[in-house]
């Protein structure tokens, strides 16, 4: 992806109006690319000035809009009106900066939907959307001047082992708010391939979600990484601190998969710390299929 590209779509990306696909594309311009990186964050700036102007824009520059739009419109054949907005943004914008730079991006906004000047209208959400309101005030004429966030739900469709899918995974595994989530998060990445990125999330749950279902589900996640030695470290710390028993006894179940000398200390010292009677009994039985035995000499 070219930089011009990149930054025409800026915007778009910070609304969330990118298709899963062209989000990859972007994100993996910008990892490789400080410049854009640079722009995105003025971009960040720009959008909140948005969110903070009260100002009109100024006459000459919504003319200049006027005049620049379709134009704009006609280069795409009006496939994409959506990318001449944001091309004739770029233009606009490098034309000024600072405050006026914000300016000229809300004349684009008040153009989108029609070419004639008029009165502000206050829409409904879309359906499905969600509203928080970010500020609020009262002008002088007693007008109520609501700075609103519209968020709308978005489908995003894919495999567990594509990199769009798997990232907005990994960030619903940490979503504070909603246990569920999490968990049905954990158990999608079951089936995506091993990882790095899929095994410090499950541990990171494993070690620090408050949910015991949570916890639970990130365990059997990690299975298949039970022989990593953060894994089986991360085990044992759960086994000698985690304050449920249905988590430590699979955590026994884990280390006892392992015929490491260190699993067998941390069983050994389990059993002489732990008070629950079905995880003691759990432990017992896994160190003597190990042919351990039961205490620490």
């Amino acid at each position: 992806m070219k930089c011009a590209t990149t930054r025409e779509q800026l915007s778009l990306y910070l609304y969330g109006e990118l298709s899963a696909a062209e989000e990859a594309l972007l994100e993996r311009h910008l990892a490789v690319c400080a410049d854009c990186r640079r722009r995105l964050e003025e971009e960040k700036i720009f959008h909140r000035a948005l969110d903070l102007a009260g100002a009109a824009p100024p006459s000459a520059l919504l003319a200049q809009c006027r005049r620049e739009l379709p134009a704009a419109l006609g280069r795409s054949g009006w496939r994409n009106p959506l990318g001449a907005l944001g091309s004739l943004a770029a233009r606009l914008a490098s034309l000024v900066s600072g405050p006026a730079r914000a300016i000229a991006l809300i004349a684009l906004g008040f153009l989108g939907a029609r070419f004639t000047s008029g009165p502000p209208i206050a829409l409904p959400p879309a359906e499905g959307a969600t509203l928080r309101v970010r500020s609020a005030e009262t002008g002088p004429g007693g007008e109520i001047r609501l700075v609103v966030e519209e968020t709308r739900p978005k489908i995003v469709r894919g495999a567990p082992g594509e990199d769009a899918i798997r990232r907005l995974l990994l960030s619903a595994v940490r979503d504070p708010l909603d246990p569920g989530l999490r968990a049905d998060a954990i158990e999608i990445l079951r089936r995506a391939p091993r990882s790095p990125e899929v095994r410090d999330a499950l541990l990171e749950a494993l070690q620090h979600d408050p949910d015991p279902g949570v916890r639970l589900r990130a365990l059997e996640g990690l299975q298949p990484y039970a022989e990593d030695p953060e894994s089986r470290q991360a085990l044992a710390r759960v086994l000698l601190a985690d304050g449920n028993p249905g988590v430590r006894t699979r955590a026994v179940d884990l280390l006892a998969s392992s015929r490491d000398p260190d699993v067998v200390e941390v069983l050994q010292e389990s059993l002489a710390r732990e008070n629950d009677a079905y995880v003691r009994t759990h432990s017992q039985r896994a160190l003597q299929a190990m042919n351990a035995s039961l205490g620490i000499f």
